[in-house]
């Protein structure tokens, strides 16, 4: 991890979201069907999930593994949605596929991705792509909150845009490489 380029470019812009919002802060890559935790920042405040760098969960019930596959080629996302086995983590978990369809197109609209407890109860996310010179996404970044301090509207007013402009920035400097 020391020597990873994108984790290196990534570090600064991450450090000062996590300390602009006060909350956590991941930089995730895709690897098979999960995304992996490659850089965190805590919140300030005690959370509700207990993730470390290295920890996986699926990509279909997560806001950064969304994020990437929103970024793919339609059919890619589609067939690398096709191909898993999706199983709900949480009674909020979208796990059929023209939910998931749906759910990337939103994100391919919007520029980021949301997960309103699909992966834990308690935790919402917001996740922006990362994407290489060709648009091809390298990985993701994500703001995770507990819901005993955020409401999802909460969420999206004050932290997508902070969000947005952190990958924005990243994305500058990682399409170089």
């Amino acid at each position: 991890l020391a020597t990873h380029e994108v984790r290196e470019r990534a570090q600064r812009p991450l450090e000062a979201l996590n300390k602009r919002t006060g909350e956590t802060a991941n930089l995730m890559e895709l690897e098979g069907d999960d995304i992996v935790y490659v850089a965190r920042w805590p919140s300030i405040h005690a959370i509700s999930v207990d993730l470390h760098v290295g920890s996986r969960l699926p990509a279909y019930c997560t806001a950064a593994g969304r994020a990437i596959l929103s970024r793919m080629k339609p059919e890619e996302a589609l067939s690398h949605l096709k191909a898993v086995h999706r199983t709900a983590m949480t009674e909020f978990t979208v796990t059929h596929l023209a939910g998931l369809r749906r759910l990337l197109d939103q994100a391919r609209e919007a520029g980021y991705a949301l997960n309103n407890q699909e992966a834990f109860i308690g935790d919402i996310s917001v996740s922006a792509p990362l994407v290489d010179s060709d648009s091809r996404p390298v990985a993701a970044i994500n703001i995770a909150v507990p819901t005993p301090r955020w409401r999802l509207e909460d969420v999206l007013a004050e932290l997508v845009q902070p969000l947005l402009k952190t990958a924005a920035s990243i994305n500058r400097d990682i399409r170089y490489l």
